[in-house]
């Protein structure tokens, strides 16, 4: 289990390109190949992890089964946020696993039968610039688990910056100048899906 820094920041079209203008410019390089990224998000039936993050209530997770490039293999992962800091776990499940969980649900020990809700899908660019590992996330998609009709697509791309050096905070702050703010696209999927009146 390895802590690290993670800030998520909601940004415009416009900045993206700007941005990723000027760290290119300073070295930046990109590791791969844009992946398309969907995951699936579970939560029980008070809505309890979304409530936590909202909160901003530690400890907390986010349980999600998420696979790459729509291709039939799938991770089961745990994102935790303690006051120690922020890591996943992820478990790798054959097509069985990954029906049951969505047939049956999951027992988590800190929320109880949590279910399948929501599916958000985006596009996921990497890069690496010195120490710090930087993704860019667009055309964000969310979809009612059980009603695929009801969706909503964000007009927000997401950075996302990540060091494995819980002192980096501030190397992080002036390298991105941005406004530094909690950002979930699991809670903006919620609310813009207008789940929040089922509960």
């Amino acid at each position: 289990m390895s802590y690290r820094v993670e800030d998520k920041i909601p940004i415009t079209k416009y900045d993206r390109f700007i941005l990723h203008k000027e760290l290119k410019n300073k070295g930046m390089k990109k590791l791969f190949p844009d992946r398309h990224i969907s995951s699936v998000y579970f939560d029980n039936m008070e809505l309890k992890i979304y409530q936590d993050s909202i909160e901003g209530l530690l400890p907390r997770k986010k349980l999600r089964i998420r696979n790459y490039n729509k291709i039939n293999k799938y991770s089961f992962e745990k994102k935790i946020s303690s006051v120690e800091g922020r890591f996943k776990t992820s478990q790798q499940i054959n097509i069985e696993e990954y029906d049951r969980k969505i047939k049956n649900g999951y027992l988590d020990s800190q929320y109880g039968l949590v279910k399948p809700l929501i599916t958000i899908s985006y596009t996921r660019m990497y890069f690496q610039y010195n120490k710090f590992r930087i993704t860019i996330d667009s055309d964000i998609e969310c979809y009612q688990f059980v009603n695929s009709k009801k969706y909503f697509k964000s007009d927000k791309n997401v950075l996302e910056i990540k060091s494995p050096n819980l002192n980096d905070r501030d190397l992080i702050n002036r390298l991105i100048p941005f406004e530094k703010k909690r950002f979930s696209k699991y809670t903006e999927g919620i609310e813009n899906l207008n789940l929040l009146n089922f509960v």
